[in-house]
């Protein structure tokens, strides 16, 4: 008898043994139960989608806040209907307002007249 035979018959006998055993474990609920609590079925993975943001982190954070600065100001209408036209000196009509009026709180905090 050569190695590979008795492999194979070992294998066809234990087979035979366990034959009933596997049937009763099949039909039994019991059985059933005890193997799922035992090895649970894993739970699907939800895939997160990555935010992969912008070329310049935080642009869009400072593009709002001074979007909503410009909007209390009552600049940001001007920008819109003037298509950020520039008027002296490369800055917009819009950009030259907000500064004119800095500078006239700036000056009306320190109680200096013209």
């Amino acid at each position: 008898m050569t190695p590979q035979d008795l492999k194979l018959g070992v294998t066809d006998a234990l087979n035979a043994l366990l034959e009933p055993i596997r049937q009763e474990f099949a039909n039994n609920p019991k059985f059933q139960e005890s193997f799922k609590l035992a090895y649970p079925q894993p739970e699907k993975k939800v895939k997160k989608v990555k935010d992969k943001g912008s070329k310049y982190p935080g642009a869009e954070k400072v593009a709002k806040e001074n979007a909503d600065q410009l909007a209390s100001e009552g600049v940001a209408e001007d920008i819109t209907a003037n298509g950020q036209g520039t008027g002296s000196g490369g800055q917009s009509k819009a950009q030259q307002r907000a500064a004119g009026t800095s500078v006239e709180d700036a000056l009306n905090k320190l109680n200096v007249k013209e």
